[in-house]
């Protein structure tokens, strides 16, 4: 298990209205950031302190084995069906925004979102967007992918960070 030495960690706090406390941290020249699991906040009125602890899970940039799609599981070469599994989605599943069209907005959207440690989707976001829809579609498109089987790294189930370019392109 990896232990964080914080005098080599950077750690943003934001606080917004809609999503509450996030923290990520990333140890210097890792390939590992942590991303919070959960917050336990409690409050000693006698001596008026609050407590604070918060959970984190390590998220690896380079793992042994990408996740995959449950579905490929049995296939003779998961890695390779997940990922004409995901262009087959794409190519069905992304819409283009009206607006988008009716403004000739083309480019990519970049996105990434967690793979965690049990094969679950987490904090999609967009890294560089085109807006005029084109950023809401992705992360729709994100939200309703199939179940997926965890990264693998060192014979264990571990959270890893997805990332996905879509390219938005009008037909001539």
């Amino acid at each position: 298990m990896n232990t964080m030495n914080f005098s080599q960690i950077v750690i943003s706090i934001v606080l917004t209205v809609y999503s509450g406390l996030s923290i990520r941290a990333q140890s210097a020249g890792s390939d590992t950031a942590y991303i919070l699991r959960d917050t336990i906040i409690s409050y000693d009125s006698a001596s008026m302190t609050e407590t604070i602890m918060v959970r984190v899970f390590p998220v690896f940039k380079k793992v042994d084995t990408l996740p995959l799609f449950k579905l490929c599981a049995s296939d003779p070469d998961p890695q390779e069906c997940s990922k004409k599994y995901l262009l087959d989605c794409l190519y069905n599943y992304i819409q283009y925004p009206d607006t988008a069209k009716k403004s000739k907005v083309q480019g990519v959207v970049f996105a990434s979102f967690i793979v965690d440690d049990h094969g679950e989707r987490h904090h999609a976001k967009i890294t560089r967007g085109l807006g005029y829809g084109c950023d809401e579609e992705v992360l729709r498109f994100i939200s309703v992918l199939p179940p997926m089987m965890p990264a693998r790294r060192k014979g264990e189930n571990v959270a890893f960070e997805y990332s996905l370019p879509v390219k938005f392109q009008l037909k001539k």
